[in-house]
């Protein structure tokens, strides 16, 4: 089944560690191809593991090194049938009056604060009105930077009010055969004392 993919097993997850993976995000559209149970199972799986998991519900994740502290809150905004199943599951959807909570409470706790958005249209290949919306929105809450997902193939990076906004990473790990979607980067992000 196709769908598996999506799903963290132990051998996974030890991949993951092999690879100093520490965090990942679950708020996806398609964490919830299986069942609830299988969403929690991945979770507990990475848990386990001593991974970070970013994208639950009012859950915000902190990393620190160096005296800097980071804080990482993953929103999802792409639902295959309802988003209350997504909510049911402990997923962090997308509504901006959460968000804005969510990132001024980061904000007294971390010196920068990340927001990573599962947004966009597949296939699209460009910056939509709705993901410069959705981005715009977020910096405009607080955040220091954005990291886009979802959108297949590497995105434009903007410069909006003095702060970053990555549209979409692209696939690092995927199976794709489209060759958009085999391309990806991988950022070196430097944030100073100051959380700039």
């Amino acid at each position: 089944n196709t769908k598996t993919k999506y799903i963290a097993n132990e051998d996974i997850a030890n991949a993951f560690s092999a690879l100093n993976i520490k965090a990942l995000n679950v708020a996806t559209d398609h964490m919830l191809d299986f069942s609830k149970n299988m969403f929690t199972s991945t979770i507990d799986t990475l848990k386990k593991n001593k991974i970070d998991v970013i994208g639950l519900e009012n859950d915000i994740v902190y990393a620190e090194k160096d005296g800097i502290r980071v804080a990482f809150i993953g929103v999802n905004n792409v639902v295959i049938g309802s988003a209350k199943d997504y909510i049911d599951a402990g997923m962090y959807i997308y509504d901006l009056g959460k968000v804005k909570n969510s990132i001024k409470e980061a904000k007294t706790k971390a010196d920068a604060v990340i927001v990573m958005t599962h947004y966009g249209k597949e296939n699209a290949h460009e910056v939509t009105d709705v993901m410069r919306w959705f981005a715009r929105e977020i910096i405009d809450a607080g955040a220091d930077m954005v990291l886009g997902g979802h959108s297949i193939g590497i995105y434009p990076v903007e410069e909006y009010n003095g702060k970053i906004i990555i549209y979409s990473l692209g696939y690092l790990i995927h199976d794709t055969n489209n060759e958009s979607g085999k391309k990806s980067a991988i950022f070196n992000i430097d944030i100073d004392t100051e959380g700039k």
